[in-house]
């Protein structure tokens, strides 16, 4: 906490409005990862703590992290975050931007994952998906994110009621499907 705290610190310059740190253990596998992938979004909190515990590192869809870094700024208002968020993080623009890659007219930055290995970003700024895994493999990621400047209003709230009554239905289902 006090490491994601002083990288808070360092990026937004002040103290980050709450302490909370959200754990996500992000496990795909099968036809589930080719849904999951090319999914660019920006994270509601502005650093992002990437741990991963298993993770392809042969072949071509090792399932690699996507980033178009520091994209934007801190939104003071929550309501600009969520219209900005909502123009890019749909099923048109993550298609045109996953065809802009594939034609090389987009060039994120590519990283390949090493299990283990920590990774910080500020994912509140940076675009970022992974790339498809191989259907065969498993990808397991444990993702910290730390810090959101719009903690406590009540769009924030509701958003996060709403992804956490979604992540638990995904959970439900996901867990009475075979791998």
């Amino acid at each position: 906490q006090s490491l994601l705290d002083d990288v808070y610190q360092l990026g937004a310059g002040e103290e980050a409005p709450s302490k909370r740190i959200y754990l996500v253990m992000r496990c795909v596998q099968g036809q589930t990862g080719r849904k999951e992938s090319n999914c660019f979004h920006y994270d509601a909190s502005l650093v992002t703590a990437l741990l991963p515990v298993e993770i392809p590192q042969e072949g071509d869809q090792r399932g690699d992290l996507l980033l178009f870094p520091n994209l934007r700024k801190l939104r003071k208002y929550v309501l600009v975050n969520v219209v900005e968020k909502a123009l890019l993080q749909n099923k048109l623009s993550r298609k045109l931007i996953s065809r802009a890659i594939g034609l090389g007219l987009l060039k994120p930055q590519r990283l390949q994952l090493v299990p283990g290995n920590l990774y910080l970003f500020w994912g509140y700024r940076s675009l970022h998906a992974n790339e498809p895994c191989d259907p065969a493999q498993l990808r397991a990621t444990a993702i910290f994110h730390y810090g959101d400047p719009h903690a406590g209003s009540l769009m924030t709230r509701m958003i996060l009621r709403h992804n956490q009554r979604r992540a638990r239905r995904a959970s439900a289902i996901g867990a009475h499907q075979p791998v």
